[in-house]
C-alpha cells in the first residue's frame, strides 16, 4: 500500500511509482496562465483529450473526476486584471440564451459534484448560461 503525503513532490513519487512512464503527473496553478498553458500544451503534444482524459480516469471504479467549463467572470482574485475579460463576460451575457453564468452557478455545480451521494464521473459539465450550445 502507497501513502500519499500532502506535498506535490510526494504525490508526484507516488504517481511514478505505480505506474511508471504510463503517468504524466505535472502541477496546475489554475491562477497563474503559464501553468495552465503548460498543462494543455503537454495534453496536446500527447494527444490526450481532456474529456477522454476523464472518461479514462473514471473507469478505475474508485475515483469520481469531473470538470466544470464555466463562463468568464470577473469576480475572481485575477479576474480584473486579465486582458479582454470584460468583454468577453459582456459577449457571454449577451449570446447566452440565460445570460452569462454567475460565480453561484459554478459554487452550486461543484457542491453538487462533491456532494458523497453524487453518482457522477468522467463528465465536463457546462456552466455557461447556456452558451455551449451555440455551437
Amino acid at each position: 500500500m502507497v501513502t500519499v503525503q500532502k506535498t506535490y513532490e510526494s504525490f508526484e513519487a507516488t504517481v511514478r511509482q505505480r505506474y511508471g512512464d504510463l503517468a504524466t503527473a505535472m502541477p496546475l496553478d489554475v491562477t497563474l496562465d503559464a501553468s495552465i498553458d503548460e498543462v494543455v500544451s503537454t495534453l496536446r503534444d500527447e494527444g490526450v483529450v481532456l474529456a477522454g482524459l476523464f472518461h479514462s480516469i473514471a473507469m478505475d471504479k474508485t475515483i469520481r473526476v469531473n470538470g466544470v467549463r464555466f463562463s468568464p467572470y470577473t469576480g475572481s482574485k485575477a479576474g480584473g486584471a486579465i486582458p479582454g475579460l470584460a468583454k468577453a463576460e459582456a459577449l457571454c451575457e449577451e449570446l447566452s440564451p440565460l445570460g452569462n453564468a454567475r460565480s453561484e452557478d459554478l459554487a452550486a455545480e461543484v457542491a453538487y459534484l462533491l456532494s458523497p451521494k453524487t453518482r457522477i464521473t468522467g463528465d465536463v459539465r457546462n456552466v455557461d448560461g447556456g452558451y455551449h450550445i451555440r455551437g
